[in-house]
């Protein structure tokens, strides 16, 4: 902005460059132009000629670049379809991917699906090569927001084998021909094994990991619903000017976290379980179908897929294999937020009125 030569310069990347002036809609400048320097009539703060219609201009970027949804996110999104259609034959508890065996998920789902069209029930599913049993026993729960954590599979003392174990090539060469032979047979079989014995640990512990991704996934829900059981508490008890039952739900939480937590983690966890939780509900609730595919991660729901309108586009994909415009998507996030705003509104004076009745 320059007073004296009375310009006002606008500069972006990309798109066209749209403004006029708020309080005159046909004085219209448009532009491929990434630089646009334009005359508008304005005055110093304070000065006495200032005018109201000064610096009253709308900028509007049109043509604005929209973040397609990820090409693995959509992938997954097709195979979760495919599953579904499969979903009375998939086990309570299904196996997960060896990678030794599948080196990418995408081949591991192709074969799964594959397999559950051969069978027509989940009597019949038996685990195929390429596929490792999961054992959830520490997933059980004593009710459905209380998952139980193994302690000493939490620590990870017991390395085992992994005790330090030396060969030297001179006690080799110290001994005679024969003994040397039947020395160095025994050797190579050892370290043989002891490689093989890492390998498979590393499968073994990509297990471990699945297990923990199932459990994540659970948290997360249970967390959600804990959440909105603590909102409709809060909305009970008194709250001082200015503060906001959602301010007072996330006040509480922090302090129970002695400072681990920040506002902002709590926000992205939130994001993650409603999501998942929002998926769980519209599959009707089937935890195999989530548990089938190992890319779907905490993470997966937050940072592959990348914004409200493609996590619509995600979840229509899954329901009906079609695949929504952005334009739709975006209609779609603003009436699912209307409702869950209703909803919530409607709870919180249910609660209110029961308590008051």
């Amino acid at each position: 902005m320059n007073v004296d030569t009375g310009l006002i310069q606008l500069m972006k990347s990309g798109g066209v460059l749209h403004v006029r002036s708020a309080n005159d809609s046909t004085s219209t400048l448009e532009t491929k132009a990434n630089e646009v320097s334009i005359p508008y009539n304005f005055s110093r703060i304070g000065s006495d000629n200032r005018k109201v219609g000064d610096l009253g201009i709308k900028v509007e970027y049109f043509n604005k670049p929209v973040k397609l949804l990820n090409t693995a996110a959509e992938l997954v999104a097709k195979d979760l379809y495919r599953l579904l259609q499969y979903s009375d034959r998939l086990p309570d508890n299904p196996p997960s991917r060896d990678n030794l065996i599948f080196k990418h998920s995408e081949d591991y789902r192709n074969r799964l699906i594959e397999y559950l069209s051969s069978i027509n029930h989940k009597d019949e599913f038996s685990t195929f090569k390429g596929a490792i049993s999961i054992d959830l026993n520490k997933m059980e729960s004593t009710s459905s927001d209380t998952i139980i954590i193994d302690e000493a599979d939490a620590t990870g003392n017991d390395f085992g084998f992994l005790e330090e174990q030396t060969y030297s090539l001179e006690s080799l060469l110290s001994v005679n021909k024969e003994e040397r032979n039947i020395k160095l047979k025994e050797a190579i079989k050892n370290l043989s094994s002891r490689v093989w014995y890492s390998i498979n640990s590393l499968v073994k512990d990509t297990i471990s990991q699945e297990v923990v991704r199932r459990r994540q996934l659970r948290f997360l829900v249970s967390m959600v619903r804990s959440y909105r059981t603590l909102e409709l508490f809060c909305a009970l008890k008194p709250r001082k000017q200015g503060q906001t039952i959602k301010s007072q739900v996330t006040k509480k939480i922090l302090k129970e976290s002695n400072g681990r937590l920040d506002e902002k983690d709590l926000t992205l966890y939130l994001q993650r379980g409603f999501r998942i939780e929002r998926v769980l509900n519209s599959i009707g609730v089937k935890w195999n179908i989530l548990d089938a595919i190992d890319n779907l991660t905490p993470c997966f729901f937050t940072s592959t897929i990348n914004g409200c309108q493609n996590f619509e586009i995600w979840l229509e994909i899954i329901l009906s294999n079609e695949v929504i415009s952005y334009n739709e998507a975006e209609i779609r996030y603003k009436q699912f937020k209307a409702t869950l705003a209703n909803e919530r509104v409607m709870c919180m004076k249910q609660a209110c009125g029961d308590l008051w009745s």
